[in-house]
C-alpha cells in the first residue's frame, strides 16, 4: 500500500506538471491568447479614429476618436484568425525560411564553426566569454542601425549550437540574440522601422538626436554584455545553476567540438561570403531601404556562391537550405500565430478604443511623468502591436500633438517610444523574435521570464534615467 500510494503521488504530480506544461508551449499559449482576445471582443466596445493619407501613409487625426457598431468575433472567426495570422505574416515567414535555408549553408560548410573554434582557440579555452561578447555586439549592432530585429530569428540554430558547444546552456543560446537585438532595438541610433517612422511624422530630421541614442546604446552593449557573462560563467561553473537544468536535453541541439574543427582557406573564402552577405544587407537596408524581399534574396544569393565554395553541388546546395528551412519551422509558424492576435482586435475595430483611453491619464501631468506614462503605455501597446513600424503608426499620429499640449519635446515622446516598443520586446509571447527561439529551443515562456525579468528590471531602470535625462536637457 505504501509503494502504491507514492506512485499515486508521483503520477499525480507529473500530471499537474504535464498539465500546466502544456500551456507554457508557446504555440498553444498563443492560441490561448487569440481566444482572450475574441473575448475583449465582447467587452471592449469598437471605435475608430478617422485619418488621411499623407505621402501614401495613414496619419490619424487624434481628435476624431468615435464609437461605431460592434463586431464580436464569431466561433468560426476566432479559429478564422490563425489562418489570417499567418497569411498576414507570410513575408516574415518566408524570410525566416529562406535566410535560415541559407545560414545552414553556412553552418554546414564549416565556416562558422571553425570561426569560433579559431577565436576559442586564439583567446584560450579559458577566454571563450570573448566569442560571446563578439557575437553578442554584433546582434546589438543589427538592432540598433538597420533595425534587422527578425533578422536574428534564422540564427536560431547556429548560435543556440554554438552555445552548447562552449559548455553553456540553452538560455545563453537564446539571450545572445534576443537580448542584443532586442536592446540595439531599443536604443535605436539609425533604427529605420521605430526611430525613422516616427521622426518623420514629427517632421524631425531623420535620425536627429544621434549623439543621446548612440551613447544609449553603448550603455546597453556593455549591460547586456556583461549581464550575459555573469550568467554564462554562473552555468559553466555549475550546471544545476541553470534556469533550464534538467527540462532541455542538450543533445537534441547540433552542438560540435570546436577543438577538431578546421579553419582553413576554404572556410575563410567561406566566411568572408557570409560577412559580405550581412554587409550588403546592411548597407541595403540602411541606404536603399531595402525589405524582407531583398534581404531574403541576398541570402539566397550569398548561400549559393558560399555553397559552390564549400565544394556543395546544386543538389546539396538544395537539400542544405531545406533543412535549415525545416530546422527553424516551429519559430516560422509561431509569427504567423502571434499575427492572429492583432487580426482580431482589428477585425473588431476594438484596437484604436484600447489606445483612446490608455492616452487619456497622460493628459494634465508634468512633462517629465507624461515622458514615463508614454513610455509604460507603449511598452502595454507592444503586446497587441509587437510591429516597431505598426506602433509608430498607431499611436504617434496621438502622442505627438499631445506632446505639444504637454510642453514635452518630441523627441523625448519619439525617445519614450523607442523604449517601451524595444524593451517591453523580452516581456511578451506575441514578439515574433522572442517566441520563435522559445518554440526552437521548447524552452516555456514561464522559464524565460524567470530568466530575464531580473534584466528587465536594469533595463527599466536604464530607461526612466535616459528619459529624465532627456527631459531635463530639453532634448531635441
Amino acid at each position: 500500500m505504501p509503494n502504491n500510494k507514492k506512485e499515486h503521488m508521483i503520477q499525480t504530480k507529473e500530471s499537474k506538471k504535464s498539465f500546466w506544461s502544456v500551456f507554457t508551449d508557446p504555440v498553444i499559449l498563443l492560441f490561448t491568447i487569440i481566444a482572450f482576445a475574441s473575448l475583449l471582443t465582447y467587452l471592449i466596445p469598437a471605435g475608430a479614429y478617422d485619418f488621411s493619407m499623407v505621402g501614401g501613409k495613414k496619419i490619424i487625426d487624434p481628435n476624431s476618436f468615435h464609437f461605431i457598431k460592434s463586431t464580436p468575433t464569431s466561433f468560426l472567426g476566432l479559429f478564422n484568425a490563425i489562418p489570417l495570422g499567418l497569411q498576414a505574416a507570410a513575408p516574415l515567414m518566408f524570410m525566416i525560411f529562406l535566410i535560415g535555408g541559407a545560414i545552414k549553408i553556412f553552418d554546414s560548410s564549416g565556416a562558422i564553426g571553425g570561426a569560433v573554434a579559431a577565436l576559442t582557440r586564439k583567446f584560450g579555452a579559458g577566454k571563450s566569454s570573448w566569442v560571446l561578447v563578439l557575437i553578442t555586439t554584433f546582434f546589438l549592432f543589427l538592432g540598433g542601425f538597420p533595425g534587422m530585429l527578425e533578422a536574428a530569428i534564422p540564427f536560431a540554430p547556429l548560435v543556440v549550437g554554438i552555445a552548447i558547444s562552449m559548455g553553456y546552456d540553452v538560455m545563453v543560446g537564446i539571450a545572445v540574440p534576443v537580448l542584443g537585438i532586442a536592446m540595439g532595438w531599443a536604443a535605436g541610433p539609425t533604427n529605420p522601422f521605430t526611430t525613422g517612422i516616427a521622426q518623420q511624422m514629427a517632421g524631425l530630421p531623420m535620425f536627429s538626436g544621434f549623439g543621446l541614442r548612440f551613447c544609449l546604446w553603448i550603455v546597453l552593449v556593455l549591460l547586456v554584455n556583461g549581464w550575459i557573462l555573469n550568467y554564462a560563467k554562473k552555468v559553466k561553473a555549475d550546471p544545476t545553476k541553470s534556469t533550464v537544468y534538467g527540462l532541455i536535453d542538450n543533445n537534441q541541439f547540433d552542438a560540435v567540438n570546436l577543438d577538431e574543427l578546421p579553419f582553413g582557406i576554404r572556410e575563410k573564402s567561406v566566411l568572408m561570403v557570409f560577412i559580405l552577405t550581412i554587409a550588403t544587407v546592411v548597407f541595403g537596408a540602411m541606404n536603399f531601404k531595402w525589405g524582407m524581399t531583398e534581404m531574403s534574396s541576398i541570402y539566397i544569393i550569398g548561400a549559393i556562391v558560399g555553397g559552390i565554395i564549400a565544394g556543395f553541388n546544386a543538389s546539396k546546395i538544395a537539400r542544405t537550405i531545406m533543412d535549415g528551412a525545416k530546422s527553424i519551422f516551429i519559430g516560422a509558424i509561431a509569427v504567423g500565430l502571434a499575427r492572429g492576435i492583432s487580426v482580431v482586435l482589428q477585425n473588431a475595430k476594438i484596437l484604436d478604443t484600447i489606445v483612446y483611453y490608455a492616452s487619456l491619464p497622460l493628459k494634465g501631468v508634468s512633462p517629465l511623468i507624461s515622458a514615463f506614462l508614454m513610455f509604460i503605455f507603449q511598452s502595454l501597446l507592444t503586446f497587441l502591436i509587437p510591429s516597431g513600424s505598426g506602433l509608430a503608426m498607431t499611436t504617434m499620429p496621438i502622442m505627438l500633438p499631445l506632446a505639444d499640449i504637454l510642453h514635452l519635446s518630441k523627441q523625448v515622446t519619439i525617445l519614450a517610444f523607442q523604449f517601451g516598443d524595444g524593451f517591453a520586446h523580452l516581456a511578451f509571447p506575441t514578439v515574433a523574435v522572442v517566441i520563435s527561439y522559445l518554440a526552437y529551443t521548447k524552452v516555456s515562456f514561464g522559464k524565460w521570464l524567470k530568466f530575464v525579468w531580473s534584466f528587465m528590471v536594469l533595463v527599466y531602470i536604464v530607461a526612466f534615467a535616459t528619459l529624465s535625462i532627456a527631459v531635463a536637457i530639453n532634448y531635441h
